[in-house]
């Protein structure tokens, strides 16, 4: 059962009881007989309880749950206003609705700031009475920060999962993160900085800052951020532990000193790639523990964001170097769907058969085999298809209708495991076999020679 279905249960539970006193009427005018009942219930009851006039908003009494909670002594908690502690006006909680039975009584989803200047999400319970003869407001709260942050939480890594998943720049997309955490916590000085370990430099794709300016690339040797991708490990940093760490000899000042400091490194299954650096310049309290935990799970989408664009990255320039390859290759040639049908032909096969791209790519293969021949390359097409890779000497007719000697080799090409298509490979063996010829003739002539003199 979920603590507000409890507070429920006992409340009404305690009203009933207030009820069975006779001098309590239906309108829950607690009378001086009940006074000690209600009080001494009010002030060791488990959950929160305040007392609050219906008039000013003043808060008359609290017990010592309410005072733990909110962090203030009696003494100070009984001079506050509510308003001191609710971002709602005291009008939006004498609004009590009639229920069944006459008891007066309404729940409220409210931000309750306490003594730290931390706000916390509650549920109150306000039931209005008479006691003292002041017209009072009872309020029960429940603490479901946790509970609200948990549900706020999994809605932003949702939000953050489903726009990593769609994202292709970088910059853009940790600007998304930071407007998404700002619902959280202060992200005014919000930066991710990057390690390039062949460089030993770090790299800022996203830089936010009121008093220092985005250095681009630095080194950044024996600073916070790069302690915390030595370490890996996520720290929240105020001036007592960051004295600490200089005192060791961790880490020494760079940039302008922050009143606090959050960082979490961007781990990967390859490594840890960066880190992701939050900092207030004024507000020593700024950020807590659960923004750290926060800030990790954030951590997660950012970096592997990062490294599937990085592997993109890295494809796109394998891809284009493996087409300039194909295009400034002495050899000739193409690529074929599992149909046979010409795709892409580089420069050396149009040279070596004598026609145009234009005129090539859309027709079939068979377009360079001679009629005789046009068996065996539908063999070859058939065993590429088998995932065979294929090494041929053959010939092959070039546009003029002149027959030339090739090497051809085969290599299926998969994706997905299915068959996209063949690569193949022309080698012009003419110049091959007019050598063979040659040393053919060579060898006979020597033969013939040493044949007359002996």
């Amino acid at each position: 059962m979920s603590e507000e279905k409890v507070v429920t249960r006992d409340l009404h539970s305690f009203m009933e009881r207030l009820r069975a006193i006779p001098s309590i009427d239906s309108d829950q005018v607690v009378t001086r007989r009940s006074e000690d009942i209600f009080l001494s219930a009010f002030h060791t009851h488990p959950a929160i309880q305040l007392l609050v006039s219906s008039e000013t908003g003043t808060i008359v009494d609290v017990n010592q749950t309410a005072c733990d909670f909110y962090g203030y002594t009696y003494q100070d908690f009984v001079t506050l206003n509510i308003t001191s502690i609710s971002t709602q006006p005291l009008s939006s909680l004498s609004e009590i609705s009639s229920l069944p039975g006459g008891t007066r009584t309404a729940q409220y989803s409210l931000h309750h700031r306490i003594s730290s200047g931390e706000f916390r999400d509650v549920t109150a319970f306000a039931m209005d009475l008479t006691l003292f003869r002041r017209s009072l407001l009872w309020l029960t709260i429940v603490d479901v920060t946790e509970e609200s942050r948990s549900r706020k939480v999994r809605a932003l890594l949702l939000d953050i999962n489903e726009a990593a998943s769609m994202a292709d720049d970088i910059s853009a997309f940790i600007g998304l993160v930071r407007d998404r955490l700002s619902g959280f916590l202060d992200t005014t000085n919000f930066y991710v900085a990057l390690y390039d370990e062949s460089e030993e430099t770090y790299h800022f794709p996203f830089f936010a800052d009121e008093e220092d300016e985005n250095p681009s690339s630095a080194r950044l040797e024996g600073s916070m951020t790069d302690y915390i991708r030595r370490t890996g490990r996520s720290l929240l940093v105020d001036a007592e532990l960051a004295e600490q760490l200089t005192r060791m000899g961790e880490i020494h000042l760079i940039g302008s000193p922050s009143k606090i400091y959050l960082g979490v490194p961007l781990k990967t299954p390859h490594g840890i790639i960066g880190v992701i650096v939050v900092q207030h310049y004024r507000d020593p309290v700024a950020y807590h523990e659960s923004d750290l935990d926060l800030l990790e799970f954030a951590s997660g989408p950012v970096a592997v964001l990062i490294e599937r664009l990085r592997a993109e990255s890295a494809l796109r320039d394998s891809e284009a170097n493996f087409r300039s390859f194909i295009r400034e290759s002495a050899e000739g040639i193409v690529f074929t769907d599992p149909n046979d049908i010409l795709l892409t032909v580089n420069r050396e096969f149009q040279r070596l058969f004598g026609y145009s791209a234009d005129e090539l790519v859309g027709r079939h293969n068979n377009v360079i085999v001679p009629e005789e021949l046009r068996a065996e390359s539908d063999s070859l097409v058939v065993q590429a298809g088998e995932e065979k890779m294929l090494k041929i000497d053959s010939v092959r007719r070039k546009k003029d209708g002149t027959l030339i000697d090739v090497s051809i080799m085969g290599v299926p090409i998969r994706r997905d495991d299915k068959p996209i298509g063949t690569y193949w490979v022309y080698r012009d063996l003419s110049e091959q076999r007019r050598a063979e010829s040659l040393q053919s003739v060579l060898h006979e002539i020597t033969k013939a020679a040493t044949s007359r003199g002996d």
